[in-house]
């Protein structure tokens, strides 16, 4: 693993690079209350945190198995990502340091992408009202992985993409699942934890904690 010198950034989009947690967090409540579970059930935070990163299929199965829902999982994953669509562009905002982070990435010739566990459109969609498309090289989303967070697959996806080896790559998450994923494919990880991380679990690989993307900026490689 490397701490400088990075030629590609891998980033996460909730919690990371878009401030959306809260945003997910109503989307999750509501869904679980349209199928009668009360926040003080499966709509606890403690749930919701648990789950982060995971993609919304495996999210989902879960809820439906330990809730006894009814409906197929085609249904819910229809209602859940409307619900998605219909809130995630108005509210969900960029991180502290992300447009930085990016334009500099962008200055030094830096591979950079999304490694989300969101739906593309999401992503895309986000990065387009923010005015960021042009500094992200590539997506690696829900709809192009087989296994989601905590497996490494999708920034072993990512690595591919960039043609760089694990060593000359940086990933930047907020949850252990998104944390365990990147690891996994041997890439150095920071947390992005601007509400402090005493929860965070200790997970090998990871190199510290950052409260802004900008502070990333001197682990890229500038010999561009």
């Amino acid at each position: 693993m490397t701490e400088k010198g990075a030629k590609a950034i891998f980033l996460d989009l909730d919690g990371t690079l878009a401030d959306s947690m809260d945003v997910m967090r109503w989307v999750y409540v509501d869904f679980m209350a349209g199928h009668g579970i009360p926040v003080s059930g499966g709509g606890s935070k403690r749930e919701f945190y648990k789950l982060a990163g995971r993609t919304s299929e495996d999210i989902l199965a879960v809820i439906r198995e330990r809730h006894g829902i009814s409906d197929s999982l085609e249904e819910m994953a229809a209602a859940y990502h409307d619900l998605v669509d219909q809130r995630y562009q108005d509210y969900a905002k960029l991180m502290p340091g992300g447009r930085e982070l990016l334009q500099a990435a962008a200055r030094f010739g830096v591979f950079c992408c999304v490694v989300t566990s969101a739906r593309t459109s999401v992503a895309q969609g986000f990065l387009e009202r923010q005015g960021l498309s042009e500094y992200v090289q590539g997506i690696v989303s829900a709809d192009d992985i087989r296994r989601g967070k905590p497996d490494p697959e999708p920034f072993a996806l990512a690595l591919k993409l960039s043609g760089q080896p694990a060593k000359l790559a940086l990933a930047v998450e907020d949850a252990p699942n998104g944390a365990i994923s990147a690891t996994g494919a041997g890439i150095a990880t920071w947390i992005m934890a601007p509400k402090g991380h005493d929860d965070f679990p200790r997970i090998p690989g990871v190199q510290g904690f950052i409260t802004s993307l900008e502070q990333l900026i001197p682990y890229l490689d500038t010999s561009y």
